[in-house]
């Protein structure tokens, strides 16, 4: 019972981390197409999770690095997600894990061959609320 609760968190990660700069970043994260920002803190959630729902979903690798949830097309890129700073941290999978076991620190990214909806033009508008 315990893992499937860890699973049911980490799969929950990124709109947990959503939420909490929706309720807690100064300014309050807030996407542009999402309407009017609400009073109440439980609406404030329900929304981002409402908003979020839309986006494909992420599934962990390994602590906060994530890809898309299957079906998606192979090649698809690893992201980085930590609440609303979301960054790609290998164009595919392989490279994630190069990436992720460079003794040296670097962090290299090629040139990727699949844009994944919603999240590709989070990441490329540098996280910003304007662009969803």
């Amino acid at each position: 019972m315990a893992m499937k609760h860890i699973c049911v968190q980490m799969l929950d990660w990124p709109a947990r981390g959503m939420v909490f700069d929706a309720l807690r970043q100064d300014p309050p994260f807030w996407g542009a197409s999402w309407g009017r920002r609400p009073a109440a803190e439980s609406d404030v959630e329900a929304v981002t999770r409402r908003e979020l729902a839309k986006w494909p979903q992420l599934i962990p690798i390994y602590g906060h690095r994530m890809t898309p949830a299957a079906p998606s097309p192979s090649g698809s890129p690893v992201f980085s997600v930590w609440q609303t700073d979301v960054i790609f941290y290998g164009a595919n999978l392989l490279e994630y894990l190069a990436n992720e076991m460079a003794r040296d620190g670097s962090l290299r990214l090629s040139p990727r061959s699949v844009d994944v909806p919603y999240w590709t033009k989070f990441v490329e508008a540098a996280n910003s609320a304007d662009v969803i």
